[in-house]
């Protein structure tokens, strides 16, 4: 998906409570993923002086596992654009690629949403329903079912 001819990103909260244990002193204060760091690194075109800061948050979105097409959670989701490339840092100041995009930029379009491997790990079983429930088929590929600002 694009939005103003920029490629879209979409990540669940899990996914960024896991990438914010990676580095911990680097992606974590008082006990809480920095969000906006976290959400950087996996690519988001974060706009750190703004009060939104580019990206938008959805509570209780119905999303598809990613590792059982026929079941599906509700969890929240940041959405996004994909920022460009790093081309280097000096002194401070980051230097973009023109035309080189973050390379999860094709995860993005490809999953639409990126969740953990391991989702056992953060949703429970009995926190997963069927997708049939809902209306969906297994076969389809929508990943977000339904979503709630």
């Amino acid at each position: 998906m694009y939005v103003n001819d920029k490629p879209t990103c979409c990540v669940t909260h899990d996914l960024v409570e896991e990438v914010s244990w990676t580095n911990p002193a680097l992606f974590r204060a008082n006990g809480k993923p920095k969000l906006y760091d976290v959400l950087y690194y996996l690519g988001f075109h974060v706009k750190f002086n703004t009060y939104s800061k580019n990206v938008s948050k959805h509570k209780n979105t119905l999303i598809r596992s990613s590792e059982d097409s026929e079941r599906c959670y509700y969890t929240k989701v940041y959405k996004g654009t994909v920022r460009k490339a790093i081309k280097n840092v000096i002194n401070g100041e980051t230097d973009y690629y023109n035309h080189q995009l973050h390379h999860l930029a094709d995860e993005y379009q490809k999953h639409e949403v990126l969740q953990p491997e391991n989702l056992s790990k953060y949703v429970c079983e009995e926190d997963l329903l069927w997708v049939r429930d809902f209306g969906g088929t297994a076969k389809s590929s929508d990943c977000i079912l339904s979503e709630e600002i």
